[in-house]
């Protein structure tokens, strides 16, 4: 009986090595296979690791921060999130998208808001059924040199802070990022890269809203025309997360579009529509106590770089002949011509 025992127990401690060698085995395929084939590199999907369990509406910062030696001349942040992402690079917001499957990352020429010395990044992730995913990669234009991934160091906060986006306050006090792993993942499957986009003009000035208009538990804006851009909600801020439904129209008496959800984390005092639209009228149907509205310009698509001429990039000569150049020159010497 005691040889058998022995037989089970070794026999249940192989089949477990087992498990864990093929779980290791595929992690390290999934590693080999991003670091080959994917735009992000090793960066891995990252999410709240309370969120794997919550089935209702929620909201929170992945922040981190990180050191650059030097500053690189081009620096190019590639990111998705599912379902939807409002990025911030050192107090000064990049951009924001929605997710939708087989759209690409959005990408993003950050280099002039990078600073020697430690920067802080920070992505304010939203979803309305409690999961998600958030993927972001930090690329030297130049070199290829990777500057910072998605990877469980980052933390994960629970409450707004001014001072977070300022880098006033520390992100002691957060957890850990949970890990899903590197792409191909799911139905997110191998990203690709889009467009560059350039972030919102500091310039461009944010367009208010006339007065709030209430009624019982809704909330109307409306502007004096149809304007483009992001959608901004200021509100009270409150202990406990504040959720709502927006509706977009694009004037006072236009059609509606869907509803999209509201979610505002603890202490938060802003909301910031994750898409870009045009609308002259929105309405808050919730319990939120709002303050004001306004239309924030959005990021702008990059204009692409000049064709090359000639073969395999070697500028052509002049078109004009070195005899036409002095012609040229001497005609311009005489008085009157």
């Amino acid at each position: 009986m005691p040889s058998r025992r022995i037989e089970r127990r070794t026999a249940i401690a192989w089949a477990i090595a087992a498990v864990f060698a093929l779980a290791l085995g595929a992690r390290w395929t999934r590693w080999a296979v991003a670091a080959k084939l994917s735009p992000t590199g090793t960066a891995e999907w990252i999410w709240s690791g309370d969120g794997r369990k919550e089935l209702g509406p929620t909201a929170f910062w992945a922040a981190r921060d990180f050191e650059l030696p030097a500053l690189p001349a081009s620096a190019r942040l590639l990111v998705q999130a599912d379902p939807e992402y409002v990025l911030w690079l050192n107090g000064r917001r990049i951009g924001s998208g929605t997710f939708h499957k087989g759209d690409p990352l959005d990408l993003y020429e950050v280099a002039p808001f990078l600073e020697p010395g430690r920067n802080r990044i920070l992505a304010e992730l939203r979803s309305d059924h409690g999961t998600g995913g958030f993927l972001a990669s930090l690329v030297d234009g130049a070199t290829g040199r990777r500057l910072l991934a998605t990877d469980s160091r980052w933390q994960i906060l629970r409450r707004d802070d001014p001072g977070l986006l300022r880098g006033l306050r520390s992100l002691d006090g957060g957890t850990p990022a949970y890990s899903w792993s590197y792409p191909p993942l799911g139905r997110w499957g191998m990203p690709r890269p889009g467009p560059v986009r350039r972030p919102p003009l500091l310039e461009a000035r944010p367009v208010p809203a006339g007065e709030p208009q209430r009624a019982g538990s809704e909330t109307r804006f409306t502007w004096d025309r149809a304007v483009s851009g992001r959608f901004a909600l200021e509100v009270v801020a409150s202990e406990a997360p504040q959720v709502a439904l927006v509706y977009w129209s694009a004037g006072s008496s236009g059609p509606e579009s869907p509803p999209a959800p509201v979610i505002i984390m603890p202490n938060g005092s802003e909301w910031i529509d994750a898409r870009s639209r045009r609308f002259g009228a929105v309405r808050i149907v919730g319990t939120l106590r709002t303050v004001g509205a306004r239309a924030l310009p959005d990021d702008r698509v990059a204009p692409a770089d000049p064709p090359v001429r000639g073969v395999l990039g070697i500028e052509p000569p002049p078109l004009r002949t070195p005899v036409e150049d002095e012609v040229r020159r001497q005609l311009e010497r005489l008085p009157g011509l």
